[in-house]
């Protein structure tokens, strides 16, 4: 699984487990697979899940988001 690029500046600094998140939301998104993205509480699932919208605006295939 190749890293992604997020098309943006994050205002912080992602852990390692943050970033192999985003790679495989980021996979699957490419794929047009689905999955979840589960562990425990207060590791940055929000944080991963919020850089979704961008990708798919960043790839012009924003399904279910809007994409003006």
């Amino acid at each position: 699984m190749s890293a992604y690029s997020l098309p943006f500046e994050l205002p912080v600094t992602l852990r390692p487990y943050q970033r192999d998140g985003i790679n495989w939301l980021a996979f699957l998104r490419r794929f047009g697979l689905h999955g979840v993205l589960a562990d425990d509480m207060g590791l940055g699932k929000t944080l991963q899940v919020g850089t979704a919208p961008p990708y798919c605006q960043s790839q012009g295939k924003c399904y279910g988001f809007d994409s003006s």
